[in-house]
């Protein structure tokens, strides 16, 4: 455990997953939206390329230890930790003090030649294989990167200047008429270009309104322009009808497309849980289209308590069926009529995931 090759290969992996980790993260994150993806790919492309030509933190943090052929807990930037390394009845570690306490540190053996190099050779081979078929693994989708031109304000030029306003006048338009016959063959192009510039006017005039805290426990960090959540740019959007110089209600539509598109992998493992609790042991004779409609339902029905509930029974007592419930229920008093159950689903709340994401 203590020879150069295997500490080295340890260092080096740590500094890959680090990359591939935040992509991992990003990409199950229920706040993120489909058009941070592309985004999220070229991050951690960009990430594997620069490993591939330099030493990650781990490696450049522990790099002069090592040259010394040693290796110290204190490089790892826990203090408070003891490394205690033993080797039959002799001690391969000591210790160093510092503030917090003992940090173990142990000699390494096999390290000869050039440590960065060796270092560096161990990387890439790890790293070339991932970049070999990264492409063909992740992938942007042209969804995407067409909702992204659309709906990320933050890449659009919001400056108050000539050559700003004269890029904002055409942002998107291109990406618009490759989208919509595809997605959205109902809506006029030219209206919804119309709609889409009222919205990037009214976003930068009043952009300012929508910048946070990038972190609001360390403001170092800057301010970003908020899409989605409390006081963002899509809240403000969807609160009313006349929010912008005119209504905008194609472009709200495609947004809310744009909002609740469901890519991150969680959703693949939720759809999962929806298929076993639908095709259970007892339903296996269901054919594709009934199996289809069940689980495209069970995924997106909203909750009973956010149904118009009297409307469906109005509507069922309107076209002559039978009533599961007591006479009264007939006539539209549905009090005592309705089953416990019922009350209590129509009693609950939800929290609106629109402006939460």
């Amino acid at each position: 455990m203590l020879q150069f090759k295997f500490i080295g290969y340890l260092l080096v992996i740590s500094d890959v997953h680090t990359v591939s980790a935040i992509f991992s993260k990003e990409s199950q994150s229920d706040s993120n939206l489909i058009i941070d993806v592309p985004t999220f790919k070229d991050t951690a492309k960009a990430g594997f390329e620069k490993l591939n030509t330099s030493l990650g933190t781990m490696c450049t943090r522990r790099l002069q230890n090592l040259i010394d052929k040693k290796i110290s807990m204190a490089d790892a930037g826990k203090p408070g930790r003891v490394l205690k390394l033993t080797h039959g009845s002799d001690s391969e570690a000591d210790s160093e003090s510092d503030a917090e306490g003992e940090v173990g540190t142990a000699s390494v053996r096999g390290v000869t030649g050039n440590v960065k190099k060796r270092l560096l050779g161990y990387q890439q081979s790890i790293v070339q294989l991932i970049l070999a078929g990264f492409d063909d693994r992740i992938q942007n989708k042209p969804v995407a990167v067409q909702l992204r031109e659309m709906f990320d304000f933050r890449r659009m030029p919001l400056q108050r200047n000539a050559e700003a306003h004269h890029e904002l006048l055409t942002w998107s338009d291109d990406a618009v008429d490759k989208f919509l016959p595809e997605y959205f063959p109902e809506f006029d192009a030219f209206s919804f270009k119309c709609e889409a510039l009222r919205a990037r006017f009214y976003v930068r005039d009043n952009k300012d309104r929508f910048m946070q805290f990038k972190d609001p426990l360390d403001e170092s960090k800057g301010r970003v322009l908020v899409l989605t959540g409390d006081g963002s740019i899509f809240e403000d959007l969807f609160s009313r009808s006349d929010v912008c110089s005119a209504p905008i209600p194609m472009f709200l539509h495609v947004a809310d497309y744009m909002i609740s598109f469901m890519w991150q992998s969680c959703c693949g493992e939720r759809a999962g849980s929806h298929i076993n609790i639908t095709k259970s042991k007892g339903r296996t004779g269901l054919n594709d289209d009934t199996f289809n409609s069940l689980i495209f339902n069970t995924f997106n029905m909203p909750h009973l308590h956010e149904m118009d509930f009297a409307a469906f029974v109005k509507r069922w007592a309107d076209e002559g069926h039978k009533m599961g419930t007591t006479k009264e229920g007939m006539d539209g008093d549905r009090g005592e009529s309705t089953s416990k159950v019922v009350r209590r689903h129509l009693e609950q709340k939800t929290n609106t995931f629109l402006f939460k994401k």
